[in-house]
C-alpha cells in the first residue's frame, strides 16, 4: 500500500487516544493484581482475558467458542490490531461482512470490497493511527503495517493468492528496473524476487497476509478420495476469518 496520506489529521480520531488510555488502565490493573496472591483455580469456572472490540471497548476474548488469553503486549500496534480483528471476527456473520468491516476499520470508509476500482482507489488512502510496533522485524519499515496487512488480506480474498500477491507486489520497488506498476514490475514478479531494501518488509508481509485472505472462508474437516492411489485423505478444518486474530498473533506479531 502507499505511504500515509499527509492530509490526514492525526488529532481527529479522539477515540483512539481513549483506546490507549483504557489499555493502560488494564495494564495497571494487571500489574496490581500480579502483586496479590493468586486465587486457587476453580475447575468449574474460568476467567476470560481482556480484548478490544472494533471501537476499542473492553470485552472477552474468544475465538470459535474458546477462551483466549490477552496478548502480553496489548499496547503495541500488532497486538492491538489482533485484538480488534478478533472482535470483528466474533461479530461478523460471514467472510464478506468480515472483510468489508476490516477495510472500513483499517483502510477507510466508503470502499466496496467487491469493487476492483475501489481496491485501486484504496492505495491513495492513508492514516497514521497505527505503525509497525510489535510486528516481527522482517515486517517492519516504519510505516502503517496494519493498513498494509489489511490491503494484502483484501487482495487475497478478492483475487486469490497468485494474482493477489503479484498485484500487491507490483506496487513495490525492485532492484532491476525503476518505477512501480504492472509494466515496470514485470507483473509483480520482479519485486517478488528482487525487492529493494525499502520494499522487503512489504513484500514479506504480502506473503503472509494474501494467503490468509484467500482462506477466510471457514471449512469443516473432510475426507477425500485419493483416486488412483487408493484410500482416503483427511483435509483439516479451516477456521477462516474466525481464526485470523490467532494467525496474526503467531505469524505476524513478535
Amino acid at each position: 500500500m502507499s505511504p500515509d496520506n499527509p492530509d490526514f489529521d492525526p488529532g481527529l480520531p479522539q477515540r483512539y487516544e481513549d483506546d490507549i488510555a483504557r489499555i493502560k488502565e488494564l495494564v495497571a490493573e494487571d500489574e496490581e493484581n500480579a502483586s496479590e496472591p493468586a486465587p486457587q483455580p476453580d475447575s468449574s469456572t474460568h476467567e476470560e482475558g481482556h480484548s478490544l472490540d472494533a471501537d476499542g471497548a473492553s470485552g472477552s476474548g474468544t475465538i470459535s467458542g474458546t477462551v483466549t488469553d490477552a496478548p502480553q503486549n496489548p499496547v503495541d500496534d500488532c497486538h492491538r490490531f489482533a485484538n480488534i480483528v478478533e472482535e470483528i471476527g466474533n461479530n461478523a456473520a460471514n467472510p464478506d461482512e468480515f472483510i468489508q468491516r476490516m477495510v472500513d476499520r483499517f483502510i477507510g470508509p466508503n470502499l466496496n470490497v467487491q469493487s476492483g476500482n475501489d481496491f485501486e482507489r484504496a492505495a491513495n488512502i492513508g492514516n497514521r493511527e497505527f505503525g509497525d510496533s510489535g510486528f516481527k522485524s522482517q515486517f517492519q519499515d516504519q510505516s502503517n503495517q496494519v493498513r498494509h496487512f489489511t490491503g494484502g488480506l483484501w487482495a487475497g480474498y478478492r483475487y486469490g493468492p497468485g494474482v493477489g500477491q503479484l498485484g500487491m507486489n507490483s506496487n513495490e520497488d525492485n532492484t532491476l528496473t525503476p518505477g512501480r506498476g504492472v509494466v515496470n514490475s514485470g507483473g509483480g514478479i520482479l519485486p517478488t524476487f528482487w525487492p529493494t531494501e525499502d520494499s522487503k518488509a512489504d513484500v514479506a508481509l504480502n506473503a503472509v497476509s494474501i494467503p490468509l485472505g484467500a482462506n477466510l472462508t471457514p471449512r469443516a474437516a473432510e475426507m477425500v478420495d485419493r483416486g488412483d492411489r487408493g484410500g482416503w485423505r483427511k483435509i483439516p478444518a479451516n477456521p477462516g476469518y474466525k481464526g485470523l486474530a490467532t494467525a496474526i498473533r503467531t505469524q505476524v506479531c513478535q
